[in-house]
């Protein structure tokens, strides 16, 4: 199935876990691929859960982000945030990290 796109708004989203897939499953949320890394994403907006995966290199992403670091997200016209198979697309242009983390998530993290 094709792309879908988010509708244009900004979307504040919290981070529940962080994994490079390109590693071994028993080294994915401590090590990342460095060059051809690829983040998949467990993600909240407080409601409910879904999925992202770095589409593009998003350099302020990474494994060691702690649980509860909050991101904004921006779908527009002109950069609009896409969806495939239930995954958010994340590239540069639609992701900020803005930090912060939740003290419970991080003492079990």
């Amino acid at each position: 199935p094709a792309a879908s796109t988010l509708p244009s708004g900004r979307y504040l989203v919290q981070v529940i876990r962080v994994a490079d897939v390109t590693q071994p499953s028993k080294f994915q949320e401590e090590f990342e691929g460095g060059k051809y890394r690829l983040l998949s994403l467990d993600l909240t907006d407080g409601d409910q859960k879904f999925k992202a995966i770095e589409y593009t290199t998003v350099k302020d992403l990474s494994v060691k982000m702690p649980p509860g670091t909050k991101l904004l997200l921006s779908s527009s016209d002109q950069k609009p945030l896409h969806m495939q198979n239930g995954h958010l697309l994340l590239e540069p242009s639609v992701v900020t990290v803005l930090g912060g983390n939740v003290e419970k998530l991080v003492d079990s993290w």
